[in-house]
């Protein structure tokens, strides 16, 4: 009985080991960075100024899905607008920037025919109606305000992907997320 004991003891040790999450390629610059939160890139207010009518979040809120948290702003007169959606995936401990940027970098090959590069956003930033995909930071965003493939749904999603960039780098400083591979 104590040898069985002993045994479980030991098992339960090396599974609590294994799960604290010591790791060797822990990405420790991201660790240190703030969580960013999809409602303070673009809040109900920036929303409200892009669309030209009064947006408001839905009852759902920020919505965590794994590793990406979304959140969406309706219109309050519904009809009166489309919605803007925003999500990001963020570097963490569990999530190196590369890995993140591939992410960027699949949505950019799969819808190459289809996209406009916009400079000056980000390090990485192309609109694939109805999305503008932008990589900074270590961080993926995609924001969405309608349906459209005009100039003006061009001009929205620039002007939020502007706001949102700002933000994102006010809380996370350029030096924060190391980088482990050149091709990102």
């Amino acid at each position: 009985m104590k040898k069985l004991f002993s045994i479980l003891v030991c098992v339960g040790l090396a599974a609590s080991l294994a799960s604290c999450g010591c790791s060797k390629k822990k990405n420790t610059a991201a660790s240190k960075a703030e969580i960013i939160m999809p409602d303070t890139l673009i809040t109900a207010t920036d929303a409200t100024e892009v669309a030209g009518v009064s947006m408001s979040m839905t009852k759902d809120g920020v919505v965590n899905d794994g590793s990406a948290r979304s959140v969406a702003y309706f219109p309050v007169e519904l009809g009166s607008a489309d919605p803007i959606t925003v999500r990001i995936v963020q570097s963490s401990d569990t999530l190196t920037p590369k890995q993140v940027f591939d992410e960027d970098d699949a949505r950019y090959n799969s819808r190459q025919g289809d996209i406009q590069v916009v400079n000056g956003i980000g390090e990485d930033c192309f609109i694939a109606y109805p999305y503008i995909n932008i990589f900074d930071r270590g961080c993926y965003i995609r924001i969405s305000a309608g349906s459209g493939d005009n100039e003006a749904q061009r001009d929205m999603l620039i002007k939020l992907a502007n706001r949102a960039v700002v933000e994102l780098e006010q809380r996370i400083p350029k030096d924060a997320v190391k980088y482990e591979d050149s091709n990102v």
